[in-house]
């Protein structure tokens, strides 16, 4: 909110608890949306309708909001005071109707692509961590060393190996989208297959970032293998995890989500251990159920 909009909301504002529950219903009717995708005949089956029917409500109720605040923006008259998103679009520019438009669906964008994604990426590498107390030991001694307690910045990210290693190995074992959809403009030919074009084309994301050849024992969390012999992060692997994509069609979001992941993770590993109480199960960083 603060990044599009330049504001927090209080936590007893109703518009607060209604995106909230918008967001959650949202994450909660994709999956059966993408079944659709997949398989069409899934599109008559009545849970997928009323899953169909509670996202578009969940969605117009964000579009709604996002709207409410953009037009707030653009009648005020002075913005020189805001540093978000919004006035960086703005500018200068009378904003028409198709200006606010697109601005909305931008927004909608950076929450979508922005928050739960990367919040359940920062989740996993926490799990990760848990089960290799050794190596979570090792990232805090680094982040101790470099920093100094003071709050990390993203040049920092560049002399803390270790970090970036854990980073990368956990967008490696969790690909929040195990599948990307892709279509081709051009009727291409790969090998002995001719693929029309306007065809739906699935990229296998989980099966390439497990490939066993390029990752021995992919299923282990083995965040070394980003180190070089020397201890520094070896970047040749980055482009063999096509998590966000890869090529002029990547995720417009990456830098965002490292920056987001890097800042996080650094500070709470700063100021906090993660530990299970005693008798606690240790959870599995596998994917499984519907991310699969």
């Amino acid at each position: 909110m603060t990044m599009c909009f330049g504001k927090r909301w209080d936590y007893t504002d109703k518009n607060y608890e209604d995106f909230s529950k918008a967001m959650e219903k949202i994450v909660e009717t994709t999956p059966p949306l993408f079944l659709e995708d997949l398989v069409p005949f899934f599109g008559y089956l009545p849970s997928t309708k009323q899953a169909k029917r509670e996202n578009a409500e969940a969605n117009n109720l964000l579009k709604n909001q996002f709207e409410e605040l953009i037009k707030s923006r653009v009648n005020e008259q002075d913005t020189s005071s805001y540093d978000d998103l919004v006035s960086d679009y703005m500018g200068n520019k009378n904003m028409d109707k198709d200006d606010v438009k697109n601005l909305v669906e931008i927004c909608q964008d950076m929450f979508f692509a922005g928050s739960d994604t990367t919040s359940t990426t920062c989740n996993f590498a926490i799990i990760h961590l848990l089960n290799n107390p050794d190596w979570q030991e090792e990232v805090f001694a680094e982040l101790k060393t470099l920093l100094q307690g003071r709050h990390p910045s993203m040049t920092d990210l560049q002399n803390l190996p270790k970090m970036e290693a854990t980073i990368n190995e956990t967008l490696r074992m969790n690909p929040l989208s195990p599948m990307i959809f892709k279509a081709n403009a051009e009727t291409v030919k790969i090998r002995e297959y001719t693929i029309p074009a306007n065809t739906l084309i699935l990229v296998n994301v989980y099966h390439i970032n497990y490939d066993p050849l390029v990752f021995p024992e992919p299923a282990a969390f083995k965040p070394r293998r980003w180190l070089g012999a020397e201890g520094k992060f070896s970047s040749e692997l980055v482009e063999k995890v096509p998590t966000f994509g890869a090529g002029r069609r990547a995720c417009l979001g990456r830098p965002l989500a490292r920056m987001e992941l890097f800042l996080l993770l650094a500070t709470l590993l700063q100021n906090f251990t993660f530990c299970l109480p005693p008798g606690a199960a240790l959870p599995s960083g596998a994917l499984a159920g519907e991310a699969i």
